[in-house]
């Protein structure tokens, strides 16, 4: 059996891990693979959005991953818009429809949702003290979210600015 030089067993490593590492690149260039194959996620409402995952019509909008990360629209200001040009759902057959009841939801209770099991990171922004006298209820749209008051609206522009 012939002997084998270092350099020669010094290549043969280099490229073996280079082909390894190439093979590697390409499958995860393909599959959305992020740094050593993990699956890229989102870190933002905006990321989440741009991925295609749901969104839901709550306000602020709320965007879930298929992993179950919620991820919720940071707004920065609050426009009212009068009853009137609100298109209000019509049930065809004239019956009153009834609707799950909405829940507060973040680390802040800043969240106005249809769903009771909401999880956010732990930050207070001063905004959400105004959330705190607030209404969380079914908007004209159907979807939970907070009622636009005008002491709502300025409490939440006034902290902002």
């Amino acid at each position: 059996m012939p002997k084998l030089s270092f350099p020669f067993i010094l290549v043969s490593i280099f490229v073996s891990v280079a082909a390894i590492a190439a093979a590697g690149y390409a499958i995860c260039s393909q599959s959305g693979c992020g740094f050593l194959g993990t699956k890229q996620t989102a870190r933002s409402f905006e990321e989440c959005v741009a991925m295609g995952n749901k969104v839901t019509a709550s306000l602020p909008q709320e965007c879930v991953t298929d992993d179950g990360k919620i991820f919720i629209e940071v707004l920065d200001s609050y426009t009212i818009v009068p009853p009137s040009e609100i298109s209000q759902p019509v049930n065809g057959s004239g019956e009153t429809v009834v609707r799950p009841p909405c829940f507060l939801g973040g680390c802040s209770s800043q969240v106005c949702t249809d769903r009771n099991d909401i999880i956010t990171t732990c930050e207070m922004r001063p905004e959400y003290e105004c959330y705190r006298g607030a209404t969380c209820e079914r908007q004209p749209s159907g979807a939970c979210g907070w009622t636009p008051t005008l002491e709502l609206t300025a409490c939440i522009n006034e902290k902002r600015s």
